[in-house]
This record gives C-alpha cells, sequence and structure tokens, in this order.
C-alpha cells in the first residue's frame, strides 16, 4: 500500500493513503481540467469537495473524474448533492473497481489542534497535492442557517486548485475544507485561506440531505 506521511522531524503526524485526496477534472474544460482538490469521506464511494468546483452556471457539472496520486486510471464522479449556503459538495464513485477503501473521518477542532492543522491541496503551478503545517490559525462562527465553525489561515504555498482539500487535525482526522483565497483591505497584498468546519457537512449528512439544507441534484 502506498501511503503519504506527513512529519515534523522525527515525529509522525499521521499516514495519509493516497487514495484519500484526489484531483478533480473535468473533462469539458480543454484549458484548465483541474478544478480543484477532493478527499474520500465516511463512506468509500463518496468524495467531498467545494460545491463551486464542481457546480458551473448553477448546473453540476457533467463530465468531472478524480486523479489519484501514482494512479494511472481515473475514477469517474458524479455530483450528488450539494450544500450551497456553505460551498460543500458530495460526490459519488461510479467506478465498479473502486479504489478508495479507507474513508477519513471527521473529528472536532478543539479537541484536535494540539500540534496545529495540516492542509492538503493540489497546488497548480507545481502540478501535485500538497501539504503544508499550519501552527498559526484562527478561528470564529458564522451565523447562516446554523452556526457554523469558519477556520482561516496564511495562505503561503496555497493556490485556487487547494479548493475542496482537507483540514486534518492531530491523527489525521478531518476538520474543515477549504472553500477560498481571499485577502483584506488592510493588507491585500496577504493571501489567506478560509475554511468550513467539517461540522457543517456532518450536520447535513445527519439529516438525510434534508431538502431545505442539501440540493439533492438529478441530472439524468
Amino acid at each position: 500500500m502506498e501511503n503519504i506521511k506527513r512529519s515534523i522531524g522525527n515525529s509522525q503526524l499521521f499516514t495519509l493513503n493516497i487514495y484519500q485526496v484526489c484531483v478533480i477534472c473535468d473533462r469539458d474544460e480543454k484549458e484548465r481540467p483541474k478544478l480543484g482538490t477532493g478527499f474520500n469521506f465516511l463512506n468509500p464511494n463518496w468524495i467531498v469537495t467545494a460545491a463551486h468546483v464542481v457546480i458551473k452556471d448553477g448546473l453540476p457539472r457533467k463530465a468531472i473524474y478524480g486523479l489519484f496520486s501514482n494512479m494511472p486510471e481515473v475514477i469517474e464522479l458524479k455530483v450528488i448533492a450539494v450544500h450551497k449556503e456553505s460551498d460543500l459538495a458530495i460526490l459519488q464513485i461510479t467506478n465498479a473497481d473502486n479504489p478508495c477503501k479507507f474513508p477519513l473521518y471527521p473529528g472536532y477542532e478543539d479537541l484536535s489542534t494540539s500540534k496545529g492543522l495540516i492542509n492538503c491541496g493540489f497546488v497548480p503551478s507545481k502540478n501535485a497535492l500538497v501539504m503544508n503545517l499550519l501552527t498559526q490559525f484562527s478561528r470564529y462562527g458564522r451565523e447562516r442557517q446554523r452556526l457554523e465553525t469558519i477556520l482561516e489561515f496564511d495562505g503561503v504555498n496555497i493556490e485556487g486548485g487547494s479548493s475542496g482539500g482537507p483540514i486534518f487535525g492531530d491523527g489525521g482526522v478531518v476538520l474543515g475544507i477549504m472553500i477560498n483565497l481571499f485577502s483584506t483591505q488592510e493588507e491585500p497584498e496577504k493571501k489567506l485561506v478560509r475554511a468550513v468546519s467539517i461540522r457543517s457537512l456532518m450536520d447535513a449528512i445527519v439529516m438525510n440531505f434534508d431538502e431545505d439544507v442539501l440540493e439533492v441534484i438529478d441530472y439524468k
């Protein structure tokens, strides 16, 4: 089994299986087919990402697939639900032979941040998935239909292709999902990253895709 190990010095934080994180692509995009990042979550057949990665002009992309590290075959994907307000989406792996056997699981940021955070996302300029240790980050609540926890941190070494990538805590539990890059008026030259807590997605899943939270998309 091939894995990606994230360590600091001699202290290994966790081991990430190569089939747990992918680059999401669209065959209909000829110039820039690589759209963002996704990760295998809870169910071996589910890939989670940011909704804006897989929604175009208000509709789901129909020709999306996933690329996994060191794997020549592509994994066909289908959008099955989106949470528009929180910018989250769940995709289904449609391949008969699914290589993703060990999905990632959620944790809680107040219990799993003793060593900081680790983000993982696709960096187009390097054409690679990159992991970064984040020793400093901020956290605040945002009121929408439900209270969301937002994580923010410095965007060094992070590019637009990281949208939808996971934020890890201690032991490799998923704490959040990268949503967007932004800057402030006070420091327009500084790039920051905003991530939504995994709690927003878990609330939606527990509610079985309740219509007032998630829009189930059928585009047959």
